[in-house]
């Protein structure tokens, strides 16, 4: 086999590897060009190291489903709401001697009763689990109110230009081609792996902006979404110390 053929096989080979992955992550796997591992190796971009963003991918997706997050919000906030509404009805109300019972059909005979304490209990604990959950999902949007809008861009994103900086060991900026157009590896990177994005068109200039404007969360980022090892030694070459509560 002709060399140019081989190596023609072999980014057939390594992109339908990464588009099986990207599938396997869902909520970004129509993102990238549909050859953009042959466009990044012509950019000399070690597409070896796609694996470890494919899984930066999926733990952000595990993290945060986009799709599924304001029902979750809403739900746990009716529960919390709900709860404290029945435990102030219930200390409106008369009860018999601290009991609520259901009679049968002709109010003949107590088929079971209902301790109005031990109820107002259960509903408090119901009411401090939904509000719990609430911080917990608080906690995990963290990142998506950087902007409160475009959440999924902004995860994309940081994620791509995370794996640059911490994986390809490449400096995050956006360059000037002499004429105030932004260009550079960086954005032709972040270009060719958001050319299915859908949303607001995918310019040089907002590849600009979005780095200027982000670029000191990539750490945070990283140590939230890229393994430990990885993380690690970044650090390690660049000659910086690790946090101590990483």
């Amino acid at each position: 086999m002709l060399p140019s053929v081989a190596s023609s096989t072999m980014m057939t080979d390594a992109q339908r590897r990464f588009s099986q992955r990207m599938k396997e992550v869902r909520w970004c796997a129509k993102f990238p060009a549909p050859d953009a591992v042959e466009m990044l190796a012509a950019r000399s971009i070690d597409v070896r190291q796609l694996p470890i963003l494919v899984d930066c991918l999926a733990m952000v997706g595990r993290s945060w489903d986009f799709r599924e997050s304001k029902q979750m919000v809403d739900d746990e906030s009716l529960i919390a709401i709900r709860a404290r509404e029945l435990i102030e009805l219930l200390g409106r109300i008369d009860h018999d001697n601290g009991w609520r019972h259901v009679w049968d059909m002709d109010y003949e005979k107590i088929e079971s009763s209902v301790e109005i304490d031990q109820l107002v209990d259960d509903l408090e604990a119901l009411a401090r689990s939904a509000s719990q959950r609430l911080e917990e999902i608080r906690v995990e949007k963290i990142f998506g109110l950087q902007p409160q809008s475009g959440k999924v861009r902004y995860f994309y994103w940081m994620s791509l230009i995370t794996f640059w900086n911490f994986v390809l060991s490449r400096e995050v900026k956006a360059s000037d081609n002499g004429k105030n157009r932004p260009s550079g590896p960086l954005v032709a990177f972040v270009s060719i792996m958001s050319a299915g994005m859908k949303g607001p068109t995918v310019t040089p200039g907002a590849i600009r902006k979005f780095v200027k404007r982000h670029r000191f969360d990539i750490d945070k980022f990283a140590r939230n979404f890229l393994p430990q090892s990885v993380v690690q030694l970044h650090y390690f070459a660049s000659g910086r110390y690790l946090p101590k509560n990483f």
